[in-house]
């Protein structure tokens, strides 16, 4: 029974990225190369994010201090400029397809890696233990909708990389950004201050990534729009 729970914590983890690879045909446009060179572009990322809060952050507290987590948000923004320069144009030779293949291949890359770094070894442990829990069911939940904010983030640091775009979209690029610097305060304030967690800590972040990404998919259509419509001119 607990064999079964730990491979279906997996599955849910894992394959949701794979059928996106599969049904969006990134793999069809040189999809190895671009998860290849996504996945190295979010180790470095990563290194440089841990470098950084261990020379700037103190020590973890379990008490909410404002200028401690704005702190932890500001260094949490290397994620987003490493996406940035992911699609810079140093790198974005690498990456092969069309505009929504490179931030579909790109996102769901970063997702299943940070899954692979920080969820497979605690789904490992915990998972096949003698109790169920269901902590490790919403960890592969989690697990979704971060590849769906991902997937957003994407889009929005793609489009800061586009010298043609509608420049009326840029404010609002700006205001995803924003919203997730304050939404991370917002979550660490809830758990420390407030106590929320489990299911409610998950229902908080499932609407906020629900929220996000349905504006960066306005956001993508809205600039597809207006740069059809100049073309035409």
């Amino acid at each position: 029974m607990t064999l079964f729970h730990f491979f279906n914590c997996v599955a849910l983890t894992f394959l949701p990225p794979m059928i996106v690879y599969k049904s969006t045909n990134v793999s069809e446009f040189g999809g190895f190369s671009t998860c290849f060179w996504a996945a190295l572009a979010y180790f470095a990322t990563q290194f440089c994010k841990v470098l950084a809060q261990a020379i700037f952050l103190p020590a973890e507290s379990s008490q909410f201090y404002l200028i401690e987590e704005v702190m932890k948000s500001v260094v949490n923004l290397i994620e987003p400029f490493g996406l940035y320069l992911t699609f810079s144009d140093s790198l974005t030779n690498y990456i092969s397809g069309s505009m929504e293949q490179k931030i579909i291949g790109v996102g769901i890359t970063w997702a299943f890696t940070e899954s692979l770094i920080h969820r497979l070894l605690p789904l490992w442990i915990g998972a096949r233990g003698v109790e169920f829990d269901w902590v490790y069911t919403f960890t592969a939940i989690e697990a979704n909708l971060a590849m769906l904010l991902f997937v957003s983030l994407s889009t929005v640091m793609f489009l800061f990389t586009r010298k043609k775009k509608d420049v009326s979209v840029t404010p609002f690029l700006w205001a995803v950004l924003a919203s997730q610097f304050f939404y991370q305060i917002l979550s660490h304030f809830l758990q420390l201050s407030v106590n929320v967690s489990g299911a409610s800590l998950l229902a908080t972040y499932s609407a906020f990534v629900l929220l996000l990404s349905g504006a960066c998919w306005h956001i993508h259509s809205w600039n597809a729009q207006s740069m059809e419509q100049q073309h035409r001119q």
